[in-house]
């Protein structure tokens, strides 16, 4: 066996959008990076994809969000920044917001994250980290000129 065995990474987030056309983003800092992101995470052993999108909202918001939407799975390999020898597949769920007010998540919410409401604009490409939440966001920018 290999000292360093390739592995599959699999990825899981919620694009939560309000009635603003803005849609959740976090930040945080990973292994001393400081990530700016869509909320999301890893799946478990055992999971399936919806209830890791739902599990890691809950678990990072506080909030349970009925994620059923499939919006985009990499379609292209990407290195995981953080382990060499593992690749990242992330599949992104959308849903609209629930509630009517452009509440922050708060007191349920993980600490060390700071959430806020980002416009669907082209400027909030440049503004993620990583290159994968970047395709999303040029899909989502794009799904709303389409719309709009």
């Amino acid at each position: 066996m290999s000292p360093n065995p390739r592995r599959l990474v699999v990825r899981v987030y919620g694009l939560l959008l309000n009635a603003q056309q803005q849609v959740l983003t976090v930040s945080e800092t990973y292994q001393g990076l400081e990530l700016h992101k869509f909320p999301g995470g890893g799946l478990e052993w055992g999971e399936g994809l919806l209830d890791c999108v739902q599990r890691e909202f809950r678990e990072e918001t506080g909030w349970d969000i009925p994620f059923q939407e499939h919006f985009y799975t990499t379609d292209f390999f990407q290195p995981s920044a953080f382990g060499p020898h593992d690749q990242i597949l992330s599949v992104y769920y959308l849903c609209s917001q629930p509630f009517r007010d452009n509440a922050l998540p708060g007191s349920g919410a993980e600490q060390g994250l700071t959430f806020r409401w980002s416009a669907i604009e082209p400027s909030l490409i440049s503004n993620l980290t990583l290159p994968i939440d970047q395709v999303v966001a040029q899909r989502l920018v794009a799904l709303l000129g389409r719309l709009g």
